[in-house]
């Protein structure tokens, strides 16, 4: 069940008021929601500006190395200076080394009682058990609409983002910012070679995934046996070595969101539930994927292998589903 973030966050603000040395570990969603959910929660608990009283062991959850956490008995020595509380913050604590898992136990065995501990992990399996015993956890699904305001969300007019909204907590929190540059993006392309400009200039700019993941939607549908070495040229001057693994996900993600919708549409009578409208006219024209074509899609996404050939053996195998 989804819950809104104001309603959560209250909830975690009692808690972190009565408690002492307050402990406690969330599973809330993206680094996008970690951050969100974190300005909301100090703005209700703090009464003054506490930026300086927070440190995070990591933000993009990166790896937590030992001398990350040895520098929070040095943040924790004195007492806060403009808030109640010091907020010690993690986005993943379980990216946290065997050595820094070992000082961190040291440290919140009797922290002062001024210390409040945020530790997110979406890998809740992952934290050891002498972490979990000392914390409380809580995992919460947020409601996406209860991210964005009613102004903004009278303002989508377009029913991809509309449905990207509902269906994505980050993207809420995202468009919420940036409704503008995402409708840009994903009304960028007008046929083939525009769609393909959008898609590379995502990729430069640090467009997020869900976002791009739109455009790798429209690039399939728009590809063509022709366009097949032309658009795999392209994606392989702009990736390097770091983001090809992102755009091969990014399209075989694509190819099953699509997949699914081509044999809705063609297969049952839930079509009409179908929240990619604009793209029903192209289904029409495309032939249902095999049993085997999903088979091996699977196979790909989750082997490593070759991710130029297994590119550009997607891209060939979605133009033939084409009937012109």
């Amino acid at each position: 069940m989804r819950e809104e973030i104001s309603k959560f966050t209250n909830r975690v603000a009692k808690l972190v008021g009565s408690q002492s040395a307050a402990r406690l570990i969330l599973k809330v969603g993206g680094n996008l929601i970690k951050k969100r959910f974190l300005t909301l929660l100090l703005e209700l608990v703090e009464e003054k500006n506490s930026s300086f009283d927070q440190t995070w062991l990591n933000r993009d959850e990166e790896t937590i190395n030992v001398g990350d956490v040895r520098n929070l008995e040095e943040f924790l020595r004195y007492p806060p200076s403009f808030a109640k509380h010091k907020y010690v913050v993690a986005s993943e604590i379980s990216s946290a080394t065997p050595e820094a898992i070992s000082a961190l136990l040291k440290i919140t065995e009797e922290p002062p009682k001024y210390a409040v501990f945020i530790f997110f992990t979406n890998f809740p399996s992952r934290v050891i058990s002498t972490i979990r015993s000392r914390f409380t956890i809580l995992f919460v699904k947020f409601d996406p609409l209860s991210l964005i305001s009613k102004d903004v969300l009278e303002k989508i007019k377009d029913p991809m983002i509309e449905a990207l909204v509902k269906d994505s907590p980050d993207a809420a929190v995202y468009v919420e910012k940036h409704l503008k540059e995402v409708e840009e993006t994903v009304s960028g392309g007008k046929d083939f070679a525009s769609i393909l400009e959008v898609f590379l200039n995502g990729l430069k700019n640090g467009v997020p995934d869900f976002v791009l993941s739109i455009v790798a939607e429209q690039l399939l549908l728009a590809i063509g046996k022709k366009e097949i070495p032309y658009v795999f040229q392209k994606l392989r001057y702009v990736a390097d070595s770091k983001s090809l693994s992102r755009v091969s996900k990014l399209f075989f993600n694509a190819a099953f969101v699509l997949v699914e919708d081509i044999i809705t549409l063609k297969k049952t009578a839930y079509w009409k539930g179908i929240k990619r409208k604009p793209y029903i006219p192209k289904y029409l024209e495309m032939n249902v994927p095999t049993r085997e074509f999903i088979d091996w899609m699977f196979e790909v996404y989750d082997a490593n292998v070759n991710q130029d050939l297994s590119l550009f053996l997607l891209f060939s195998r979605f133009a033939l589903f084409k009937r012109k």
